[in-house]
């Protein structure tokens, strides 16, 4: 199921928590993405994890803070201290042919939660 939370009117996160659902946000995260919209992108840094979004314009630091934190929630490392996640907007995140795979066409930030 995927995880859905509201920040607010405009924007919010979700999460995937398997390689169908990281395939079906990916996908609505880059038509959302080409309508108008920011979406920044979630993983946890050197391994697999869920994907993450943060659908909407300027999220704030505690936004972007929530977001990893989520993905870290439901990944393999939710126990672990000090996760680093990874994030960038989704223009630079392209689909490959393995499914929940992903190449990054740039550097991505990264947080610790």
């Amino acid at each position: 199921m995927v995880i859905i939370e509201d920040i607010d009117d405009t924007r919010k996160i979700m999460v995937g928590q398997n390689q169908k659902e990281n395939e079906t946000l990916c996908a609505e995260a880059r038509k959302i993405f080409q309508s108008g919209t920011s979406v920044l992108w979630f993983h946890l840094a050197d391994t697999s994890s869920p994907h993450g979004f943060i659908f909407g314009d300027n999220p704030s630091k505690e936004n972007i803070y929530r977001a990893a934190t989520l993905v870290k929630k439901y990944s393999k490392e939710k126990k672990t201290c000090n996760v680093k996640v990874n994030y960038l907007s989704i223009e630079h995140v392209q689909k490959t042919d393995t499914p929940g795979m992903v190449i990054l066409s740039k550097k991505p930030s990264e947080i610790k939660v």
